[in-house]
């Protein structure tokens, strides 16, 4: 009976101490389990998100993208290659610059309506440069002084797509409203374009029927439909012997005593030789530079091959330039809103 005793006290006090052991497991992970904060008022719902800071981030990347866009303008206005002052032509090439043609918003290919420029707005901007340009022209006078001949004017370039075509014709233009009688002479033989710019049909005769004797001078003169000019058209030919021909020389001497002004657009420099010998006949040549474009070697380059040709180079016209950016170079950003209200007035 003993035995039976001690063994259900010895099952009961194992049972007890398993209870126990488990109690104070469950006190010990009540413990951890039990916050140490308190509640001091309950949270309002948000209206708007915590994270991320817009404005942080909106400020952030208007101040990183200002910085690197003004990075970006300054590499790229510094590795510009070509001329967009005044100054910087002048000093390069050591010739003055006569005029600054601005760039006329047309659609693309409209040369026609570029040389149309001074005849329909005489009073804008564009219409100034070329009235700067005539001023600049007259001031030199002939080499010989007779005043009874006239100027043969060479107009040429480094490189094709310079202005030289629509210079040419909007200074014939300009020079005939001022009363002068002038002969534009379509001397590019590769790439005519004069009979476009003047907006002329196809011609009966051109350069080279005049040169061959084919044709006489007063036959191959086309009048220009919007002006007193007269012009002289060319026809693709591949006969390049003609240009530096006595023949050429002859008939620009015949037209310098009938007109006060021939104006002769020639072919780049760079391109054909045509150039150097056209100034050689010539009393003076303008060179044409277009603005910001025309590689800085180039017309170095092109300059220094017409003055090995003893070619009289009397100035520069900075061609096509963009009217806003070439006011900021040459002015400075303070005068510029000046200078657009008084031509728009």
């Amino acid at each position: 009976k003993l035995g039976e005793l001690e063994a259900n006290a010895t099952s009961a006090h194992a049972l007890y101490q398993t209870y126990l052991d488990r109690l104070k497991q469950t006190q010990q992970r009540a413990g951890l389990e039990t916050p140490d904060v308190r509640l001091v008022s309950p949270a309002p719902v948000p209206l708007s998100p915590a994270s991320p800071k817009r404005m942080i981030i909106i400020g952030g990347a208007a101040l990183v993208s200002l910085v690197l866009g003004f990075l970006a303008a300054l590499m790229r206005d510094r590795m510009c290659n070509g001329f967009r002052s005044v100054r910087e032509l002048e000093a390069t090439l050591g010739l003055p610059v006569l005029a600054t043609v601005p760039e006329v918003k047309v659609r693309r290919g409209a040369l026609r309506d570029v040389s149309m420029q001074v005849v329909r707005k005489p009073h804008s901007e564009f219409a100034e440069a070329f009235r700067g340009l005539e001023i600049g022209l007259t001031r030199h006078q002939d080499r010989s002084g007779d005043v009874t001949v006239g100027k043969a004017i060479l107009v040429t370039s480094a490189l094709p797509s310079e202005g030289k075509t629509s210079t040419t014709v909007n200074l014939g233009r300009r020079l005939a409203a001022a009363g002068h009688r002038v002969v534009i002479v379509d001397a590019d033989q590769k790439r005519p374009r004069v009979a476009n710019a003047l907006g002329l049909r196809s011609a009966r005769y051109d350069l080279a029927d005049c040169l061959a004797r084919r044709c006489t001078l007063d036959d191959a003169l086309v009048p220009d439909p919007c002006s007193s000019l007269l012009a002289l058209p060319a026809n693709c030919s591949e006969d390049s012997e003609l240009i530096g021909s006595q023949a050429m020389a002859s008939l620009i001497g015949r037209l310098r005593q009938v007109a006060d002004y021939v104006l002769i657009d020639s072919p780049p420099v760079l391109a054909v030789h045509d150039s150097k010998l056209l100034g050689g006949m010539a009393d003076e040549t303008i060179f044409v530079v277009r603005w910001g474009t025309t590689p800085r070697e180039a017309v170095s380059q092109a300059v220094k091959s017409l003055r090995e040709f003893h070619v009289r180079i009397v100035g520069a016209a900075l061609a096509r330039a963009d009217a806003k950016q070439y006011s900021y170079y040459a002015f400075g950003y303070g005068r510029v809103p000046a200078l657009a209200s008084y031509y728009k007035g």
